[in-house]
Formats: C-alpha cells, structure tokens, sequence
C-alpha cells in the first residue's frame, strides 16, 4: 500500500484511542502529536497506536496512557 502524503494529527492526551483512529486517513501517514493544556508531551507513530489498539486490546485507553506503554 503506497503513503502519498503525511497528514499530522494532533490530539489531547485524554483523548481515547479509537477517537484518534478515527481521524485516520486512507493513503496518508499519520504522525500523532499529543498535547496537554495546549503543550506538546509527546509524539506516536501511528503504528503505535494501530498496536496498542489491535494487539495489546487496548480499546479504551488514553492517550496519555499510551505514552507510558510505547
């Protein structure tokens, strides 16, 4: 499957994983920047995030909670 573009993303850090998800876009690539009262804490790929939610069942988690896990 080929990326045509990058598509940032930025989030809260309360915000729940598949609130996140589904803000994807098919054919982009997603750099997932979260912030916290209006500063940055952090930033996932979104294959960390894909995991964390598919693999790891981590279907209502934070993301905030993932910044401990990845």
């Amino acid at each position: 499957r080929e990326v045509r573009r990058l598509a940032p993303i930025t989030v809260c850090a309360e915000q729940q994983i598949y609130e996140v998800m589904l803000m994807f876009k098919r054919g982009c690539k997603h750099p997932i920047i979260i912030e916290k009262d209006g500063q940055k804490l952090s930033q996932l790929d979104e294959n960390e995030v894909l995991h964390a939610y598919f693999t790891d069942k981590r279907t209502t988690s934070s993301m905030e909670d993932l910044l401990l896990v990845y």
